[in-house]
């Protein structure tokens, strides 16, 4: 019950809409102008001069649901209206589903306490209710939502990790996190910091050896250097 009524209240801003047949060409036309354009064009050889330095991994995203619309879809580029509109409302979809796989996966969790989850979903509403910008991001086709649902995703992991039983396995679950780190690096540079938030939770498990603390701190910057 609970993750569905937070499922639902993370993603109404985009139900809304959706719900409603408001077209996002209306409603975040710059955003969704120059982001669907922008992997338009790199889908079709026309890249020579464009860079955005934000937003990679969705912009990957984006030129394959591009493809997809060509190739099988057999939707066709003079029909802008409706490719935009499925483009931004598959975007908003992606950014929801990222969060609400982290919603599910904390109110599946035995570990969490009641205190645990009522901070995760304060933290998981503030992250859309909590600022004009937050609904913004929510209706918006765009990295910005994704950053918000990274945010949720590291928080949980956060929390998993303290609530763990025994001391948890730094390779094991350095690696994941590195590919977290990464994922949200290549979204956005500077959440490579918010990336970081479960590392006090493992390492204050951990016996307090230098030497190791320092190969797990590698083992975790190289994984997230890799994998961006």
């Amino acid at each position: 019950m609970g993750t569905a009524v937070l499922g639902f209240l993370y993603g109404f801003p985009a139900f809304y809409l959706f719900i409603n047949d408001i077209s996002l060409v209306a409603v975040a036309n710059e955003s969704i102008s120059y982001r669907y354009f922008y992997s338009f064009r790199i889908l079709h050889g026309e890249s020579e001069n464009l860079f955005f330095p934000q937003g990679q991994l969705l912009t990957a995203v984006q030129i394959l649901f591009n493809w997809f619309m060509d190739k099988v879809l057999a939707i066709p580029p003079h029909d802008l209206h409706l490719r935009m509109d499925a483009f931004g409302y598959t975007t908003l979809a992606i950014n929801w589903l990222v969060a609400f796989v982290a919603i599910c996966a904390a109110f599946r969790s035995t570990s969490l306490t009641t205190s645990d989850r009522l901070t995760f979903t304060a933290v998981t509403l503030f992250v859309v209710y909590g600022t004009r910008s937050g609904i913004s991001a929510a209706i918006t086709p765009d990295y910005y939502g994704l950053e918000g649902s990274l945010t949720v995703m590291a928080l949980w992991l956060a929390l998993t990790l303290w609530r763990q039983l025994g001391v948890p396995s730094p390779g094991r679950t350095l690696l994941p996190l590195g590919s977290l780190a990464a994922v949200m690096a290549a979204t956005k540079i500077t959440l490579a910091g918010t990336a970081c938030l479960p590392l006090p939770a493992l390492l204050a498990r951990q016996p307090p050896r230098s030497g190791r603390l320092v190969v797990w701190l590698l083992l975790f910057g190289a994984t997230a250097v890799g994998g961006t």
